[in-house]
């Protein structure tokens, strides 16, 4: 049985693959309710009451729902609750009560305590847990399984040379790392993805930008822009400066709710227009949803790319280009005299996404995972020649 109780908040986050994550989850199982603020709850109701009434196989909630809700509980958030509403309103349109909050709070204790025969199941794909301590590390531990990247798409910080070009790489430690080391049996192996809406086959003549550098300005990116300005080609960012006006938080949600759409459009319309784009998954080298989201729009992939590329299906020069940010002076130079080649790698990227990086791909693979599970035979998940595979059946995606 699929029997799936969602535990998190309703929200529309800046990260659209995070937004999609509970309609995956609905889609893979046979029964589904959401329960927790924004959703339907009552402060009278408690989730333990919701769950002795729903009585579901899996239990689902993601890493910051988990790690935020403790910090609540314990009051180590560093700031009173008005600031970690106000907090909240930067990356959700959504407008949180103090009622909401201690609703969360009830929502994480019993998680926690684990009195329900139901398996708990955390997705990591929200929090940077490049950087959790150890108490973070132990509450992810308390989860039955994990659905995120898994260990295969991650590397020990000694082995990540690049972290000192990073704003944020003195923070980075292991602890994730040997987590999903110590986890892989237990790890529901779970990419980014592109969504099913965002796929687009318009030909490269029809577009207006030769490159596109968009999203975080990591290190390698940052690179990659310079260059790119040095061969005087048309680039685009995709960064809507009325979008992050509308989006500060102390405007009402319906604004924040537009430039929302906004800000998240322009990184739609600078990658559709661009006949190429550069990306890289920072230097902790992450499979980031630009990853998936740059094939999806049938626009070349170039990029410094993310471990194990080659096991989710990414072949260099078949369906997207390797490049360090310091060589893509040489593919500026192909692109440009190779234009009808680039198009066809791009076009593979765009296949290969659709067939096992989408929506509907996660949908079916999830539901495999599950099903495994509820027939006692999962012993983890992880992808190979670019498919998705159960480590001790033969099942692919």
């Amino acid at each position: 049985m699929r029997r799936v109780l969602y535990v998190g908040l309703e929200h529309r986050y800046i990260c659209r693959s995070v937004h999609a994550l509970p309609r995956i989850i609905e889609e893979a199982s046979n029964e589904f309710e959401a329960y927790g603020p924004g959703y339907i709850w009552d402060e009278q109701n408690r989730l333990n009451d919701k769950i002795t009434d729903f009585d579901p196989d899996f239990i689902f909630c993601s890493d910051f729902f988990l790690l935020a809700g403790d910090q609540l509980r314990r009051k180590s958030y560093g700031s009173s609750e008005a600031l970690f509403l106000y907090k909240l309103r930067r990356f959700t349109h959504y407008d949180f009560t103090k009622r909401e909050l201690r609703t969360w709070i009830n929502c994480v204790e019993t998680l926690i305590q684990k009195n329900y025969r139901s398996r708990l199941v955390v997705t990591t794909l929200e929090t940077d847990w490049y950087k959790l301590n150890t108490h973070e590390i132990n509450l992810l531990r308390s989860a039955d399984y994990i659905a995120g990247y898994g260990s295969d798409f991650m590397a020990r910080i000694e082995d990540l040379p690049g972290l000192g070009g990073e704003n944020w790489g003195s923070q980075a430690n292991n602890n994730m790392f040997f987590l999903m080391q110590e986890m892989k049996e237990n790890t529901i192996c779970m990419l980014d993805f592109a969504q099913n809406e965002s796929f687009t086959r318009r030909a490269h003549s029809l577009r207006g930008t030769e490159w596109c550098i968009p999203g975080v300005q990591y290190a390698a990116r940052r690179v990659a822009i310079q260059k790119i300005r040095r061969q005087h080609c048309s680039y685009r960012q995709g960064r809507n400066l009325m979008s992050r006006i509308l989006f500060i938080p102390l405007l009402p949600k319906e604004i924040r709710s537009h430039g929302l759409d906004l800000y998240n459009k322009s990184f739609d319309n600078a990658i559709q227009d661009s006949r190429y784009a550069y990306t890289c998954g920072s230097a902790l080298k992450y499979p980031v949803t630009k990853m998936f989201e740059i094939p999806a729009c049938k626009t070349l992939l170039v990029c410094d790319p993310f471990i194990n590329c080659q096991e989710a299906g990414y072949r260099h020069m078949y369906n997207y280009i390797s490049s360090a940010p310091e060589d893509i002076d040489t593919w500026i130079a192909w692109c440009r005299k190779h234009p009808e080649d680039a198009e066809s790698i791009a076009t593979r990227g765009y296949e290969l996404v659709l067939r096992n990086h989408s929506t509907t791909a996660r949908i079916q693979q999830l539901r495999m995972s599950l099903d495994a599970v509820s027939k006692g035979v999962f012993r983890g998940s992880t992808w190979q020649s670019g498919q998705y595979i159960l480590r001790n059946l033969t099942y692919q995606s």
